[in-house]
Formats: C-alpha cells, structure tokens, sequence
C-alpha cells in the first residue's frame, strides 16, 4: 500500500486516518498538526522564539508550544487573545507558515480544547464530527433518542446528564436563547409549571450534583426546543421518579410504606434550588 504525506493529501484526511478523534484527544492532535508544521519547514526553537517575539505570542506559549504541553499553550493563551494570536504564528510566513486547510484543522481542535469543563459532558458525534470538518467512518452507537429518553431516568444524576445529552443532540444552543424559548407557553403543557429561567438557571440545572426543580427541569427542556406536551409529561415523571429515589435515601433503616405514586408525587410542590 503506497504511503502518503502529509503534505500530499488534505490534511484532515491523514489526520483523522493516523489520530481518529474518537481515540486521541484534541490535545494530541494539536500538537501532531503543530509537530507536522515545524517538522514541514524545519523550524528550530530559535526561530520560533524570533518571530513569537516578533508577533507579541506570549513567552510562556512559545514554550509550551516546542515543548508539545498543549495544555499549558492554551492556559497561556487564554488570557492574552487566545486562538488570533495562535492563529498568526501558525499563520505568518516567517512563522509556521500554515495553509488554509492547516489553519482550519488547527483552530477545529483548539477550540475543542476551549470547552474546558464541559467536554467530558458532551458527546462526539458524526454529526458533530462532520460540522467540525472531520471525515471518520460511522460505526454503531446508541441512538440520540435513547440517550435523551427520558423514560430511562430514574436519579437525578441521570436526569442532569439526559438533559445534558438533549442540549447537545439538538446542537447546543447558546444558554441565553434557551432562556428566550423558556419563556413562550405552549399549548398542552402544564401552566402551573411554567417558569422561565435565565441563562444561568439553565446552567445551574445542569451542574454537578444538581437537583433541578421540575420548573427548571421543564424550562430547560423547552429552551433546547421541545413542543411535544407527552414528552413534557414524560419529563414530568422522570423528574417524580428523581425525586422518590431522593427521598429513598433518606429514610430509616425500616421506612414505612410508602403510598405516594409517581402522579401524586409530582403532582406536589416541588422543593430545591
């Protein structure tokens, strides 16, 4: 089988052939394409740190930069203008001299990077994949409708995490437009759960340890554009059956039965944040 450069075939291509993204982190691929770069025009440490100085690229980036820490250069970055100033020493022609194609595979991965804390919460999907440029084969994974379902929700862990899963399935809006969607009615829901919530009580619904209100639960499902009143409903119960396994875990060693059902249950005032 005839091998090929990188510089021979689209970049990406060889990328997602040699560092799938479903196995390698964007850390990893970062620094392959930055390798790739310096390795392509022989770029010695003396002639980065040159044209970083000449650039304004802070020290301590250059640094993590020939040292392969992408975690430090995005640390370092981050508070000195971030992907522009990566974006010109990949860019310059003194500098790494990246073409377009390069540059867009670099600034795809740096900005998966940019996630932070959210990235271990959001899945990789194809589609996900595709918008980003990458091309990778598709292989069988559990349906978005399953994930997302919220009759498979019986904790409040679960119930964080499908609503997590809902947000990013339906291309996760920015936190102040499900804000704006939370406050239209919709016919067939509920009216005495209808609350609005702003942009961060929609990000304090899905926190770590969260355990949303029903109100929240069903402001957030609206704002990622849900219309359906039966899968309003349907969010209504996983949330009843959040809260039992709540209230569960703090009963004595012996509780006494319990004669409340999922629909009395949810049909109280709920308590919370």
């Amino acid at each position: 089988m005839e091998e090929h450069s990188w510089s021979e075939r689209p970049v990406r291509d060889m990328l997602d052939q040699q560092m799938p993204p479903d196995r390698y982190s964007p850390e990893d691929r970062l620094n392959a394409l930055l390798f790739h770069l310096r390795a392509r025009i022989r770029a010695d440490q003396a002639a980065l740190r040159k044209h970083a100085r000449l650039l304004g690229t802070p020290q301590g980036a250059i640094e993590a930069l020939i040292r392969g820490d992408m975690h430090t250069l995005y640390a370092e970055l981050d508070g000195e203008g971030g992907w522009p100033v990566l974006a010109s020493l990949v860019a310059f022609g003194g500098g790494l001299d990246a073409g377009l194609d390069v540059l867009a595979a670099v600034k795809s991965e740096y900005e998966v990077i940019a996630l932070g804390e959210q990235r271990p919460h959001l899945p990789t999907t194809a589609e996900e994949l595709h918008r980003r440029g990458y091309r990778v084969r598709r292989r069988s994974r559990t349906p978005v409708e399953e994930v997302t379902d919220p009759k498979q929700v019986n904790t409040f862990p679960q119930l964080v995490q499908a609503l997590r899963l809902l947000r990013s399935s339906r291309g996760d809006p920015p936190y102040r437009e499900m804000a704006a969607r939370s406050v239209h009615r919709l016919p067939g829901w509920n009216p005495e759960l209808h609350e609005p919530r702003s942009h961060s009580g929609m990000q304090n619904a899905v926190k770590e340890d969260a355990r949303p209100r029903l109100a929240a639960v069903l402001a957030f499902v609206r704002g990622c554009g849900v219309t359906d009143p039966q899968v309003g409903r349907a969010w209504e119960a996983a949330h009843a059956r959040a809260a039992v396994h709540e209230e569960l875990k703090h009963l004595p060693r012996y509780p006494p039965r319990l004669r409340d059902t999922v629909e009395e249950w949810a049909a109280r005032t709920p308590t919370g944040p």
